[in-house]
């Protein structure tokens, strides 16, 4: 190991000292044993992603088949709410060109219309989970992003409600998930008596409105930056338990790390 690499490590171990020691013996455990241990605990799991990938969509279908197994059974979405009706054909069909139309649109392109986040939807289905989307309606108006998330979370209570209270993955944008006060999971946290939140954190690139942007080493200067770039550099993704380490809190329960992302695309049937 060279010193400029050891040097690293060792400020690691001072920026987050539980981490650092998962990370040290993480050769000696199992992606899928310490996820899914983790998940057994939660009755609400946020899966946070960085919007506009095609990695972070699909490592969510990998977990959601896993946590199927577990018994949950509803995915909660940060897509509007109109847009339930829109794919209310694919839900009686089930075939993947009804999901595209349901969510065709013009204007911004958002990050539920691109084909990755698509086919994220369309498994989720085919596996047996129920669709909800808590995204805002076109009477909620929005000032802020913590109106946004206090919608968001209302609108998540009346959801899981009508659902009838099942074991449920809520996968939504990174920010949303945050326990920083006003935002949607800490908003939930003081309602909900068992809510884990897990980010996916990426390095590469991602697609923002249209357009292609980097994230990653180097780029930003908090802790959550910093946890992306010395995280695991040698593996695809591994998982990690934050509950224990207050230095990386507000970032949730738990993070994915995934070495390598790229861009997503639209889909190709004439979207737009």
């Amino acid at each position: 190991m060279g010193i400029n690499r050891l040097q690293q490590l060792q400020e690691f171990q001072q920026f987050a000292p539980n981490l650092y020691q998962q990370l040290i013996n993480y050769k000696k455990k199992n992606f899928w044993h310490l996820f899914l241990n983790f998940s057994k605990q939660t009755q609400v799991l946020f899966l946070a992603e960085l919007h506009g990938t095609n990695e972070v969509p699909k490592l969510a279908q990998d977990l959601l088949k896993e946590l199927r197994k577990d018994n949950y059974s509803l995915l909660a979405l940060e897509i509007p709410k109109y847009h339930h009706e829109s794919i209310s054909q694919f839900l009686e069909t089930g075939k993947l060109k009804d999901l595209e139309r349901g969510f065709k649109g013009g204007g911004n392109i958002a990050h539920f219309q691109t084909s990755s986040h698509i086919k994220l939807v369309y498994e989720a289905h085919h596996l047996g989970y129920r669709l909800g989307f808590f995204g805002m309606s076109h009477d909620q108006p929005v000032e802020t992003d913590i109106d946004r998330d206090t919608h968001f979370s209302n609108n998540f209570l009346s959801l899981w409600k009508s659902f009838g209270y099942p074991k449920t993955v809520v996968y939504c944008g990174i920010s949303h998930a945050s326990y920083d006060e006003g935002r949607m999971a800490s908003l939930l946290r003081g309602k909900l008596h068992s809510l884990s939140v897990v980010c996916l954190a990426a390095n590469g690139h991602f697609l923002n409105l249209g357009r292609i942007e980097k994230v990653g080493v180097g780029e930003d200067e908090s802790p959550y930056g910093k946890l992306i770039e010395l995280a695991r550099p040698d593996i695809k993704y591994g998982f990690f338990d934050l509950r224990h380490d207050n230095s990386l809190r507000s970032f949730g329960d738990g993070l994915i790390y995934i070495k390598n992302i790229s861009a997503s695309s639209l889909p190709k049937r004439g979207f737009f």
